[in-house]
């Protein structure tokens, strides 16, 4: 038998850890502050933030100042950063309400569109504004156009139409498509080439609800319960935070869906008609915010008592109720509890993630937490050897460099043939790549007679595959000590050596600097050795039985 076997441990960067602390904050100077504050430093309830990827410029929705703060560049920013520009209000100071092009009452999102158009959910005056130009105007500038509204100073509510909100919540841009949370109509509104239409132009396609007159909650697929946050990833996956339903659910087709299509994917509950709450890595204790990256990574911000974002690795191909692989803001899916320090959130709610940060709206703090992932290092095989042991064994070696992607992800894949190096049927053992093991080691037994080929196949997350070297062993027919198994290899605490025929045999265990540790005289054919307590490393077993001696190895570990 063999076991591939890791002897040396490296520390290798993994995409997010559990506990995982804030590389800096906006709206504070620092960490462990978390007071309210009517300047271009401070925050009061911040609620959102995005950021315009043409040019770096932040954007966050101050709600409790009634104002939109613009920073520089993501590039430049620090703890306390200074907000360039200001929007809904005309300097860093006032804080006033107002239903004009001017002004905002509450704003709870912001969004950026193709073509550098900022859309901030207006809350309180049942509207969304555009910005045209956003990444240079002026502070104080007027918005250039409404939706929810028939004009700028029009912020009542009606009935559900497709050219009225009631209190929206959030807004997503993908190309020249905006989506908005209609929250107390309990639906989702899609406008197709959003900036075009005219003010109060009416919605093209609706989710949570059957037509554009209906506004009835619902606890199935098809219905929705105070639609919150919502987010469009790569393949086109509408995610929608399902407030008082207490779940995230997801639309395929986001863009080109029929009305009140049907969710085909839950988290944070078993089912379409669940709807519970807990603390584990697939229950949810209050959700608020839900946003992903471009690996496939959905983010669900927990505001409850839980206090933490729950990271879903590759969501979109987990079962519903699908746990979280990793939980920021809490060191474990188990604990809970509120704080302002730099691994800790209270009352985070709204998300927003690209390639190089997560924000999240850390709402009871008054700040934007942001986040920094740790780069993957890429999949690289540095050496792949084999030798012929005394006992006839084959010991196989390689190093790998990187882990291949967020928390490992790649598999290494040993071939094996007889016949020659183009037939590679055989595959002696798998494994996933460990992102804290460097070496790794395969011992074949009984290799056959002749030329023995070995071939490393590694596999990346993305499905691309490169190859080793050949090696080539080359195995004589009357090879020694053929036969001779131990296991488990590598061992912990006990270690088995079973002989090829029964009789009396010495067994003699000698670590790598030649000392004895262990001699068993025995007269049966499988004997177990305690190396409990033994340090870790590589170990000689020396059999002499019916006047012949057979060597083998196993490799003694300690966790």
């Amino acid at each position: 038998m063999g076991i591939a076997l890791a002897v040396a441990r490296c520390t290798h960067a993994q995409y997010w850890t559990n506990g995982q602390a804030a590389s800096y904050v906006i709206g504070q100077p620092g960490f462990g502050s978390n007071t309210a504050a009517l300047t271009s430093t401070g925050l009061s309830v911040p609620y959102s933030m995005t950021v315009d990827p043409a040019t770096g410029k932040v954007f966050v929705a101050d709600r409790n100042n009634n104002r939109v703060l613009r920073y520089p560049s993501t590039a430049v920013m620090t703890n306390g950063a200074a907000a360039e520009a200001v929007l809904g209000q005309t300097n860093f100071t006032s804080n006033t309400t107002g239903t004009t092009a001017t002004t905002l009452y509450e704003p709870t999102s912001v969004a950026i569109d193709a073509s550098g158009n900022l859309w901030v959910v207006d809350a309180d005056n049942s509207r969304v504004l555009r910005y045209a130009n956003a990444a240079t105007i002026s502070s104080g500038a007027a918005a250039s156009g409404v939706l929810g509204q028939s004009n700028f100073v029009s912020g009542t509510t009606t009935a559900a139409s497709a050219a009225t909100l009631y209190y929206p919540n959030d807004v997503f841009c993908k190309g020249t498509t905006v989506w908005v949370s209609d929250q107390l109509n309990n639906r989702i509104l899609r406008y197709n080439n959003a900036a075009s239409k005219a003010n109060g132009g009416s919605a093209d396609g609706v989710l949570g609800q059957p037509n554009f007159t209906s506004s009835a909650s619902g606890l199935t697929a098809t219905k929705i319960y105070w639609p919150l946050q919502i987010y469009v990833d790569e393949y086109d996956n509408l995610w929608e935070l399902d407030g008082l339903n207490n779940r995230v659910l997801m639309f395929p087709d986001a863009s080109t869906a029929a009305n009140g299509e049907a969710a085909t994917k839950v988290l944070g509950q078993t089912s379409m008609t669940t709807s519970v709450s807990g603390e584990s890595a697939s229950l949810i204790g209050a959700a608020w915010g839900v946003y992903g990256d471009g690996a496939g990574n959905i983010y669900v911000s927990d505001v409850g008592y839980n206090n933490r974002i729950m990271v879903f690795v590759n969501a979109a191909s987990l079962p519903s109720g699908g746990a979280a692989t990793y939980v920021l803001g809490q060191p474990n899916f188990t604990s809970d509890g509120p704080g302002d320090g730099a691994s800790q959130l209270d009352g985070p709610q709204k998300l927003f993630a690209n390639a190089s940060l997560l924000a999240v709206a850390d709402v009871t703090n008054n700040r934007m937490s942001i986040f920094t992932p740790l780069i993957p290092l890429p999949l690289l095989l540095t050496s792949f050897t084999g030798r012929l042991q005394n006992n006839g064994q084959v010991v196989l070696q390689w190093q790998v460099s990187g882990e291949g992607g967020p928390a490992g992800g790649g598999v290494m894949e040993l071939q094996y043939s007889t016949t020659d190096i183009t037939g590679f049927t055989d595959v002696l053992n798998t494994q996933p790549v460990d992102p804290a093991v460097s070496r790794y080691s395969y011992v074949q037994v009984s290799p056959a007679p002749g030329a023995n080929y070995y071939r490393l196949r590694l596999v990346a997350p993305d499905g691309s595959a490169t190859y080793s070297q050949i090696v080539t062993i080359n195995v004589s027919s009357g090879a020694a000590g053929v036969g001779l198994s131990i296991y488990p290899n590598p061992a912990q605490s006990t270690v088995v050596v079973a002989l090829p025929q029964p009789g009396a045999a010495m067994i003699e265990v000698y670590n790598s600097a030649d000392g004895l540790m262990q001699r068993l005289s025995t007269a049966s054919t499988v004997n177990t050795l305690s190396v409990d307590g033994w340090a870790a490393g590589l170990y000689t077993v020396r059999v002499v039985q019916g006047g012949h001696a057979m060597i083998g190895s196993f490799i003694k570990i300690n966790k």
